[in-house]
């Protein structure tokens, strides 16, 4: 960070409060030696050309960063994670980045779509409207990490219907990524059927203005508050952070984890996205 910068921020310290701040200090430093953000909208028109191969109940990876940030390393290692899924069940995936895939014609190609730290205003309002009515219409949807935060508040039905969450903020003070205690709270879906009752992590711990918890919700995961300081990014006894939802006749899978790569390396986070993708895109049942 500039020293200027610092310096007026500490002179303004007493007048605005400590932790204020503190925050504007640790915000202005991401801001300052962040290349990742990005600032302008970018929209895809003209759909790609699809490999071959990729025919029915495909997997899409969809990573696209459009005026938000971009969390560069992870997008890499959590496709580099999924990319192991594919050659260990003979998945055909497809990886992309391109907005123009979202048209009714491709995505009747794909079971299910993972949005792989996908950020900002990716897209067009009649892809948007291709996308809901493929997913309503019975297919799957994996967000991870990112693809939960602010960036995407300006599509209503993401956030309502998809997520069912109003992203607030994220672990910044004392600590960006904290260590916490977790618990399993649904061990009878698939993808978190194999996670022990309890365990601890470090997270980049994202918080919403409300809980996802309702109609055709099932919480699977929560985060234990009073085991670290979430100054801002709290939302007391009841703080979920993954969670699946029915949407439509289509299935929905979020994932708060994933802000560090090492995340899909994690033997308990690892298998609990691989089985997401199993259940969001119903990969188990019979091919046609």
């Amino acid at each position: 960070m500039k020293k200027s910068v610092k310096i007026t921020l500490w002179v303004l310290g007493p007048l605005l409060g400590i932790p204020l701040i503190l925050a504007l200090i640790a915000y202005v430093g991401m801001r300052l030696d962040q290349p990742q953000m990005f600032e302008d909208e970018v929209y895809e028109l003209e759909p790609p050309v699809l490999p071959a191969n990729i025919t029915e109940n495909a997997v899409m990876v969809f990573s696209k960063t459009s005026a938000g940030f971009r969390h560069r390393e992870s997008i890499d290692a959590a496709n580099a994670m999924i990319e192991r899924f594919a050659r260990k069940h003979g998945w055909r995936v497809y990886f992309t980045e391109n907005a123009g895939v979202f048209n009714t014609e491709q995505l009747e190609r794909f079971a299910v779509v993972v949005w792989n730290n996908a950020t900002g205003a990716a897209l067009t309002a009649d892809q948007r409207l291709r996308f809901r009515t493929w997913l309503e219409g019975g297919h799957g949807y994996v967000g991870l990490h990112a693809a939960g935060d602010g960036s995407h508040e300006s599509w209503e039905w993401y956030t309502n219907k998809l997520l069912g969450v109003s992203y607030n903020t994220h672990t910044l003070i004392p600590e960006r990524m904290p260590m916490a205690t977790v618990y399993a709270e649904d061990k009878d879906h698939p993808a978190s059927e194999h996670l022990p009752d309890s365990w601890s992590t470090t997270e980049e711990w994202y918080a919403w203005h409300q809980s996802p918890r309702g109609y055709g919700t099932s919480v699977l995961v929560t985060v234990d508050e009073s085991t670290y300081s979430p100054w801002r990014a709290t939302m007391g006894d009841d703080h979920p952070i993954v969670w699946s939802r029915g949407v439509g006749l289509g299935r929905s899978f979020y994932s708060g984890f994933g802000h560090e790569p090492a995340a899909y390396e994690d033997p308990l986070l690892e298998p609990m996205m691989e089985n997401a993708i199993i259940w969001a895109g119903q990969l188990n049942r019979p091919k046609r």
